[in-house]
């Protein structure tokens, strides 16, 4: 059992959620999953989408995107589900950030130059035009 919000618990396989979770329709939820919670279980950081159902008290999960490099973040984090439906990824300690589509897809990579890391990363929309 892990603890998934303050006021009931949750039969889930295993992860380490990190930051808060993104709703993304009733009763799912996308959280980053960095495995850093001492020995990793799962060999990659990851963000997932979990369907809570309140009242068995499940969380089940519905989809799964992992580090396009296949590294573990130690620490740090977050994911964030666009109006549209793309997942942007911060993978914390790691020098990344990523964009996913609806379907999970790879859409975008970068990554920062050396001792840089995304404590946080957002998309935002840009406010400027030319």
């Amino acid at each position: 059992m892990r603890k998934i919000s303050h006021a009931h618990t949750y039969t889930y396989a295993h992860f380490c959620p990190r930051g808060r979770a993104t709703r993304r329709k009733r009763g799912e939820y996308t959280v980053f999953d960095d495995e850093s919670a001492g020995t990793p279980e799962y060999s990659v950081s990851r963000v997932v989408t979990v369907k809570i159902d309140q009242r068995a008290h499940v969380a089940t999960l519905v989809k799964s995107v992992n580090q396009p490099e296949g590294l573990v973040a130690a620490s740090q984090g977050n994911a964030q589900t666009t109006p549209a439906g793309d997942v942007v990824a911060g993978w914390g300690s790691l020098p990344y950030v990523s964009v996913f589509d609806r379907s999970g897809g790879l859409v975008f990579n970068a990554e920062f130059p050396t001792g840089v890391n995304t404590y946080r990363a957002f998309e935002y929309p840009w406010p400027w035009r030319s």
